[in-house]
């Protein structure tokens, strides 16, 4: 699938920075990562280790010097596969008395503007909404991370729509679609692909196996017939290193309509 698409792929959720959350413990583990990113076609990870009030709290500079370094070792041993700073954040309104009033990029992607964030997969807390908008308050663009992991968000297509006009997007991890989480999350995270509700695909590679930065390995998997929004999402990578507006992906028909429920219909 990829070697038909013109676009360099861009991982936009990654914990690759050893040592920092609940990612690589060490930096052989990070360098591991690296070569299985770069083996098949990734050209740059934005590290994105968590940052959740009371279990990893870490501060912006510090991030930043942790790409740094790792980026130097990788280029030492070959790698070319570009590491930037980023961070996934957990939503949680004493994380914006952290933030305070800086502007992007802290905790932002890649220097844009930007900001992946996570919430509870229990549910969604009533002040989600607020949280996003106060991001938004302070210049910043709320990134959704891995949405199939909320029945509010993927039960619900006008909440996603609504959080789409209040200028919201999406990430949706390529694992989801090809069954490493079961055949239930695979249901769920392709009714959300096809739908067209997803403006960002990623890894949310946390080690070497498993959930591993093989993106490109995993982007072959994926059906033909969802090239096109493959090729748009894809594109958004680039335009998000560049802090210029996502696109949607176009819906995609269902090879056979046997769901039911709001896609179905």
């Amino acid at each position: 699938m990829t070697d038909k698409l013109d676009c360099k792929i861009v991982d936009c959720h990654c914990h690759i920075l050893p040592g920092i959350d609940d990612g690589p413990p060490d930096r052989e583990t990070s360098l591991q990562m690296l070569r299985q990113a770069e083996q098949t076609g990734t050209s740059i990870i934005i590290a994105t280790p968590h940052y959740m009030k009371g279990v990893w709290e870490p501060a912006w500079p510090d991030i930043c010097r942790r790409v740094e370094e790792l980026q130097e070792v990788a280029s030492q041993q070959g790698l070319a596969v570009q590491i930037l700073p980023g961070c996934e954040v957990y939503a949680d309104m004493a994380f914006l008395d952290h933030l305070g009033h800086s502007p992007p990029p802290a905790y932002c992607l890649a220097g844009s503007s930007y900001m992946l964030v996570e919430f509870p997969v229990t549910g969604l807390p009533r002040y989600s909404e607020d949280f996003l908008f106060r991001l938004q308050t302070r210049g910043i663009r709320p990134v959704i991370a891995h949405v199939e992991r909320y029945p509010e968000l993927y039960r619900d297509p006008s909440l996603i729509a609504q959080w789409c006009q209040r200028g919201m997007f999406f990430q949706l991890n390529v694992n989801s679609l090809t069954g490493l989480f079961g055949p239930d999350t695979v249901k769920v995270a392709a009714r959300l692909f096809e739908g067209g509700h997803c403006h960002i695909l990623a890894s949310d590679a946390h080690s070497s196996r498993g959930r591993n930065p093989d993106l490109g390995g995993l982007l072959k998997r994926l059906p033909e017939r969802w090239r096109p929004a493959l090729t748009v999402l894809l594109a958004n990578g680039s335009a998000l290193l560049n802090d210029q507006p996502l696109q949607s992906a176009p819906a995609v028909m269902p090879a056979k309509r046997r769901w039911f429920g709001w896609l179905g219909r």
